[in-house]
């Protein structure tokens, strides 16, 4: 899954509770791990890694798209 600024930035500006969640934190490690090999992440495969790091960024997208509907619904 591809991580557009503007993907981080809706969600950053959604997500409830952005800053202090495990599973954003999570997703910057991962991240981390898959693009340059840098990050506390020792136990996985990079290819473990990128299905992970998938599996929790559509997680908080989807967060994100609930959160940003009730607030903007009518």
């Amino acid at each position: 899954m591809k991580m557009t600024e503007e993907f981080w930035d809706f969600i950053e500006e959604n997500l409830p509770d952005y800053y202090t969640r495990d599973d954003v934190l999570r997703i910057s490690n991962l991240r981390l791990f898959v693009d340059i090999e840098e990050s506390s992440i020792t136990n996985l495969t990079k290819e473990e890694a990128k299905e992970e790091l998938d599996r929790l960024s559509l997680k908080v997208y989807e967060e994100s798209i609930d959160a940003f509907t009730k607030k903007n619904s009518v």
